[in-house]
């Protein structure tokens, strides 16, 4: 299941113009028959995924896929799935937003250390 689904030209038009948050709740409800408790961070975390996606070289037709859910009970969720195609391969990103405010390099290869 999929909560939000749009363009990358549409995501970034629904955060300017500030619908993305009435649109994933009235999609999240009319899906799921409620609203999660965290779902009024959903504005500000999408919002600063919309700060780096903005810039970035993907094509502005791409597929976004916000609050993927990949079992029918929603405890396996993807936060974005970006998914398109360059004409010979189809292809996709997986994105796990967190809320830090820092980390740290660690000495493992691809770790950080987060507080918590």
């Amino acid at each position: 299941m999929i909560i939000y689904q749009d363009t990358k030209s549409g995501f970034l038009h629904d955060i300017a113009e500030n619908h993305f948050q009435a649109r994933i709740e009235s999609s999240f409800f009319h899906k799921t028959g409620s609203v999660p408790s965290d779902s009024r961070g959903w504005a500000s975390d999408y919002s600063r995924f919309a700060d780096v996606l903005r810039p970035a070289s993907v094509a502005d037709d791409i597929t976004i896929a916000i609050e993927y859910h990949c079992s029918p009970v929603g405890r396996s969720r993807i936060d974005v799935l970006l998914a398109g195609s360059d004409g010979q391969n189809d292809n996709a990103l997986i994105i796990e937003l967190k809320a830090w405010d820092t980390a740290s390099a660690t000495p493992i290869e691809n770790m950080v250390l987060v507080p918590f």
